[in-house]
């Protein structure tokens, strides 16, 4: 016998699902206690007990509608399959499809796992933030290098799209998280920054010039109301809202010492480059900078406005 024929009902409708033997699996379904991920959960779907194959013949894939602009993660719940035995690497490479799971691909994370015995959420992060289309169907597309089952449900209920094993099912749903970034990136941001290390311990300083560009989706910045974090490498120091005071050209400024660390900061509109560009100062002392090593990730928030690039800095030990 090569299929099962199985009746379903969901909320009083009737669905007819064809189902290849040897591609379903009942299982008990298990999941961490705390996700794993970065970002904020748009759409999700978390039921069903069985789960089918994720290997590219199987043109396996979920259609999800999200609220939001951007996807940084997602989750899927995944098993081994025979003849995938537990423990095994898997190459697991997840694509996000416009439409359908034809459609051209917005982005794409490819990582080893280490095949579950049991389905288990694992957790994927882009490389950078994906852009989406609020309201419209996107798909994920899952391809294994050798058989895993991804967790699926035969009544579905996700209201914002559908399963898909070659064709779309509107009685399948696969299990799944998207995660989006509430930060939005600066659309330009080139740090310059200067490390003194001192001959003694909390004895170091350091110089920031930065000037930067907010992005398109911005609400704007107001360093009056929002926490501002600079992190240079493994330093980190954030300067908490109400902390800066506006200037008579229109930036603002902060003079003071946070965990006995002395610092002064200010930024500065740049109308000549644009309404949303500015440039950002930060001279500090009594740091402790070892272990900070080039190249130099130089990372700057404010509030849910964010920059970072990888640098080059001018290090120099104190005579």
């Amino acid at each position: 016998m090569l299929t099962i024929n199985k009746s379903l009902k969901t909320f009083g409708k009737f669905c007819l699902v064809l189902v290849t033997v040897g591609l379903i699996l009942s299982l008990t379904i298990t999941s961490p206690s705390s996700v794993r991920a970065h970002g904020t959960i748009d759409q999700s779907y978390l039921f069903g007990t069985a789960a089918l194959c994720t290997l590219p013949s199987c043109l396996t894939g979920q259609e999800f509608t999200p609220t939001v602009s951007n996807l940084v993660a997602v989750d899927l719940f995944l098993v081994s399959f025979s003849p995938t035995l537990p423990g095994s690497p898997v190459s697991v490479t997840v694509n996000i499809r416009a439409a359908t799971i034809a459609g051209s691909i917005l982005g794409t994370k490819t990582q080893i796992i280490a095949a579950p015995a049991v389905v288990s959420q694992v957790h994927f992060d882009f490389d950078s933030p994906i852009p989406l289309t609020p309201g419209v169907i996107h798909v994920i597309q899952v391809q294994s290098s050798s058989n895993l089952g991804w967790g699926a449900d035969f009544c579905g209920v996700y209201p914002g799209g559908v399963g898909i094993q070659v064709f779309p099912n509107p009685c399948l749903d696969f299990k799944f998280v998207t995660y989006f970034s509430s930060v939005t990136a600066f659309a330009s941001f080139s740090p310059q920054v200067e490390l003194s290390l001192g001959p003694n311990l909390n004895d170091d300083e350091l110089e920031l010039k930065a000037n930067f560009t907010l992005g398109s989706q911005t609400n704007g910045i107001n360093p009056l109301t929002e926490d501002v974090t600079l992190g240079v490498g493994s330093f980190s120091i954030t300067i908490p809202a109400d902390s800066f005071e506006a200037t008579p050209d229109g930036g603002f400024k902060f003079e003071g010492t946070i965990d006995n660390i002395i610092l002064e900061a200010k930024i500065t509109p740049l109308p000549s480059l644009g309404l949303s560009s500015f440039s950002f100062k930060l001279e500090s002392e009594n740091l402790n900078l070892s272990g900070i090593s080039n190249p130099v990730t130089t990372e700057l928030t404010i509030g849910d406005d964010q920059g970072s690039s990888t640098v080059t800095a001018e290090i120099e030990p104190e005579n």
